[in-house]
């Protein structure tokens, strides 16, 4: 590991905290600074001159001459970027980058950024957990590098502007291996590969690591069961020196892999003996006694990943939870590690929120006008050229530090679930399955809810993964208290019950692994294994005859 490079992510990564609590002393301040400053910025742009951007002064202002926007507002001003090189259109500054957005709530769209905007998420997101590493660890500075899951498959534009998924811009190809256990041919892969069965032998063979990383929480978990279930043929491969012949793997990046490997017998006495002790409980400090910390995303609902991984990672590994950062902007991020909360950035961007509340006004607020414990609809105004974007999704404010909101995420406004105006949220729906696996005691690892519209009236069918084998006759049983559960988490879920507006739903199970094949196949089509999210609402027949053909039997 390069010590020099990671002292000098140490020293941004603090600079990156004191940047964050400075600016939350004058968060409203700051707010309007920033604002103005790309108003001003903005003004002789195409979009800019549409809007009268030289006549804003004021919010006031800006708020009256600019109208709420959406990704159709831009798309035409992107299509020409994309296809012409046109610039000036939205924003003043180079666009760098087009970060592709996963997808989750459509098709994915391609987000000009700056430079600005990737220099916050690379500061503030990235470098800032070492800056916490370093102030939380007794052991101050890592000793050793760490595993970073995140993978960049970049392309280019036919005029030379890079695309890929946001988070494959923290990838900086020069620092990678002063911090990164894994080969540069897995962190910049030119063929696809079993990620799962290659990460985790080249991680087993390391005997010093200091924290593992990934963009979302479930790629841990997957890569944590996978080892669990595995660990016996990864030792086989650790003592020969080799990757086995049954996976399935590009010659080349086998060749290239298979240079870098050596037999370790040791090393795999060592696993086997921590692993046939130890698979169900806390394993990782035994195979790695330097790891320190987890850096993932794992609020909301990503938190349950979070919760299952704990036992095997031990009560002194903390959790970093990085930032709530999406294609369009960097918006909030963790004060410390181990707090789910995130603080919201006033130099990131400028930020209006949207009472979510049923029959609330539904004019915008600003970040020193918000109720703590109420929901609100996020709006945007990027570094990138987006003004007044309604993102789409939903936060929840938990409280204030110094001038600025702490917020959680709470939804996606298209990830309701809504058949006959009972709108029902992944918030809801997470809080009874919750309830549901304690009162019946039965782990639920997954889930997703499909709106079955074939039964008159409609209901839902929720599937569920858990970790044992659930049949058919008993799945009567689950769906009483699931149903029971939404009508109290939910009123107007349990009213519509009540008035016999829609049918109870129906729990079903589905073979244990089935998400994790999920994500496996979503990668496997093109998606960036960084952006993968779990997956809360089945639609079109394609997603539905997948789950369904994978239900217990």
């Amino acid at each position: 590991m390069n010590t020099d490079v990671m002292r000098q992510y140490i020293t941004n990564g603090i600079k990156a905290l004191e940047r964050m609590e400075d600016a939350s002393r004058n968060g409203k301040a700051v707010s309007m600074e920033t604002l103005l400053r790309l108003i001003r910025k903005n003004e002789d742009t195409e979009y800019g001159k549409k809007y009268g951007f030289r006549e804003i002064r004021s919010y006031a202002d800006y708020a009256a001459k600019v109208p709420l926007s959406t990704y159709e507002d831009y798309e035409p001003y992107i299509d020409r970027m994309l296809c012409f090189g046109q610039d000036n259109l939205i924003t003043a500054d180079k666009v760098v980058y087009f970060a592709h957005t996963s997808g989750t709530s459509g098709s994915s769209k391609m987000i000009p950024c700056t430079q600005d905007a990737l220099d916050i998420l690379f500061t503030t997101v990235f470098q800032r957990f070492f800056g916490c590493y370093q102030k939380s660890c007794k052991e101050g500075m890592p000793a050793y590098p760490g595993i970073n899951l995140m993978e960049s498959r970049i392309g280019y534009t036919p005029y030379g502007i890079a695309h890929g998924a946001i988070s494959e811009t923290l990838n900086h190809e020069e620092d990678t291996p002063s911090y990164n256990a894994l080969p540069e041919e897995i962190i910049y892969p030119a063929a696809e590969f079993d990620r799962r069965y290659i990460k985790m032998l080249l991680a087993l063979r390391e005997r010093h690591l200091s924290f593992l990383m990934a963009t979302f929480s479930p790629t841990i978990y997957d890569m944590i069961v996978y080892v669990q279930h595995h660990w016996r043929s990864l030792c086989d491969d650790i003592e020969a020196g080799k990757i086995n012949p049954d996976i399935a793997l590009d010659p080349k990046l086998r060749k290239q892999l298979e240079e870098r490997l050596y037999p370790d017998p040791e090393r795999a006495r060592e696993i086997r003996e921590i692993m046939r002790e130890h698979e169900k409980d806390a394993f990782v400090p035994l195979l790695w006694p330097d790891m320190k910390r987890i850096a993932t995303v794992g609020t909301a609902t990503f938190a349950p990943f979070i919760d299952r991984m704990r036992p095997v990672f031990g009560k002194d590994t903390g959790v970093d939870y990085l930032g709530y950062v999406c294609s369009e902007a960097v918006i909030a991020a963790p004060l410390r590690e181990e707090d789910p909360a995130y603080m919201l950035l006033p130099f990131g961007g400028f930020y209006e929120f949207i009472p979510a509340e049923e029959g609330a006004d539904k004019t915008p607020l600003l970040p020193d006008q918000l109720e703590v414990g109420k929901e609100y609809e996020l709006v945007v105004t990027n570094l990138s050229g987006f003004y007044r974007y309604r993102l789409g999704d939903v936060i929840r404010v938990t409280g204030y530090h110094h001038e600025c909101p702490m917020i959680v995420f709470s939804y996606r406004e298209n990830q309701l679930i809504s058949m006959y105006g009972e709108k029902v949220t992944e918030t809801a729906l997470h809080t009874a399955v919750e309830s549901m696996a304690e009162e019946s005691g039965t782990a639920v690892l997954e889930y997703s809810v499909y709106a079955e519209t074939e039964t008159d009236p409609g209901h839902y069918i929720v599937l569920l993964e858990s970790d044992r084998e659930i049949l058919p006759e008993a799945w009567p049983y689950y769906s009483e208290i699931l149903n029971r559960r939404l009508c109290e988490v939910h009123d107007s879920y349990g009213k519509k019950i009540r008035q016999k507006t829609m049918l109870p739903l129906e729990v079903k199970f589905v073979q244990p692994q089935t998400y994790a094949l999920y994500r496996d196949l979503k990668v496997m089509g093109g998606a960036s294994p960084n952006q993968i999210k779990p997956l809360h609402v089945i639609s079109g027949d394609k997603l539905k005859r997948f789950f369904f053909g994978l239900l217990q039997k």
